[in-house]
């Protein structure tokens, strides 16, 4: 799981100072940049963790450790991820064009995983202009290849159709390629994304999207 740590200041102004911190958690779990984890995990166990940040802590949060499950990968698995929690990030958006370029916060646009390219014509924002929330999602088929000539013949993730109970939706353009399919029959509680390099602020606009994967209870 994710989770972040913010400073409320008395003029209204905040600030997210997850990185800045110190968590206070038990033995069971480790806490990196905010990405929980059990390094001894027992089924249904409860543990507390809490934040302290220039001498003020804030109240308990319960983490109950819970098995996950893996949905197949949709497009190619590489060694650049992202993890992206539903309960951070309840709806995503896309952008590209050719390929699926980023996959942002729908609410914040906050760019999450993949780079910065895509979607500067009206063309490309009508073809990424539908958002996933993620907790409706019940199927997801995905294309992933080689149609676009940047993707130097390593598969890039090109089109995404999914199913939000009976309304269909779609990003991307390309119908040539790896289809992959995934029934989701329990809870989403994330995603992890796989990107086709580094993220590095000089990657960002040759950064792309090659493949996905759900993680559901």
């Amino acid at each position: 799981m994710q989770i972040r740590a913010t400073a409320y200041y008395s003029d209204n102004s905040s600030y997210d100072v997850t990185e800045q911190c110190i968590w206070i958690f038990d033995d069971n779990i480790s806490l990196v940049s905010g990405y929980v984890t059990a390094t001894n995990f027992i089924e249904g166990y409860n543990t507390p963790l809490r934040a302290s940040y220039q001498g003020i802590e804030s109240d308990d949060t319960i983490v109950t450790m819970v098995a996950s499950r893996k949905s197949a990968v949709i497009g190619r698995e590489t060694s650049f991820v992202d993890e992206i929690a539903l309960e951070l990030h309840p709806a995503i958006s896309f952008q590209g064009s050719a390929v699926i370029d980023g996959i942002y916060d729908a609410n914040t646009k906050e760019l999450l995983a993949g780079g910065t390219g895509g979607g500067q014509n009206p063309t490309d924002q009508n073809a990424y202009g539908d958002i996933m929330n993620l907790n409706q999602v019940t199927s997801v088929t995905g294309i992933a290849g080689t149609q676009w000539g940047g993707s130097k013949g390593s598969p890039l993730l090109q089109l995404l159709r999914w199913q939000e109970g009976e309304v269909n939706k779609k990003v991307g353009k390309f119908e040539v390629g790896e289809t992959t399919t995934v029934v989701i029959d329990s809870t989403i509680i994330g995603i992890k994304v796989y990107s086709s390099a580094a993220d590095t602020s000089e990657a960002r606009k040759r950064r792309y999207v090659a493949g996905i994967q759900f993680i559901y209870r």
